[in-house]
């Protein structure tokens, strides 16, 4: 039953809306809670530490999110037109592992959080990477999406060599929350 509910696009893309949107929400509550959040100056990871009020907000958040993406990435394998964007959303489904990961292991455990908050982004940048020829060879409207996918994948590596990696950090998870929104209108447009 699940399945027929996961092959209907407009499902599909309330489970990326969901996930995306859930984080963003999360995210906003977990600064709000914590109340001496800087945006820019301090990594979210830092809303997950246990010296935190908002650490459960914000490691339920990526929990949860990555939950969602995960059952968003796989629904939306088999919807794409092309082997590439295939691939692209098998990657995309490796990183929403990861995002589980970051909550599982807050930042107090150093090696595991670094690795799953290293494997969730490189994985995910490349998955936008991926899908890039994957998008310009439907044409049309898609390589609007290549383009942007180009310049989020560019400005995110590029960040990491000329800003604070707190920063960086946030754009690239805005970044992100884009790319799927930016999926989903394409799956239901």
């Amino acid at each position: 039953m699940y399945q027929q509910v996961l092959r209907e696009p407009r499902n599909v893309a309330l489970l990326g809306f969901i996930g995306a949107f859930g984080f963003l929400v999360l995210w906003l509550v977990a600064v709000f809670v914590d109340g001496s959040w800087v945006f820019g100056q301090m990594t979210l990871s830092e809303l997950g530490d246990p010296s935190s009020p908002a650490d459960a907000i914000f490691n339920i958040g990526c929990i949860l999110a990555g939950i969602v993406l995960v059952l968003f990435t796989l629904a939306m394998r088999p919807l794409q037109e092309n082997r590439i964007l295939r691939l692209t959303f098998g990657v995309a489904t490796l990183a929403s592992f990861f995002l589980i990961g970051v909550g599982l292991f807050p930042i107090h455990v150093d090696l595991w959080h670094n690795l799953f908050a290293w494997a969730f982004f490189l994985t995910m940048i490349t998955a936008v990477i991926i899908s890039i020829p994957g998008d310009w060879q439907r044409g049309g409207r898609a390589r609007m999406m290549a383009a942007a996918s180009l310049f989020m994948a560019f400005v995110s590596v590029a960040l990491l060599g000329f800003v604070a990696l707190a920063l960086a950090e946030a754009i690239v998870v805005i970044f992100i929350m884009i790319w799927v929104l930016l999926r989903i209108l394409d799956l239901i447009l």
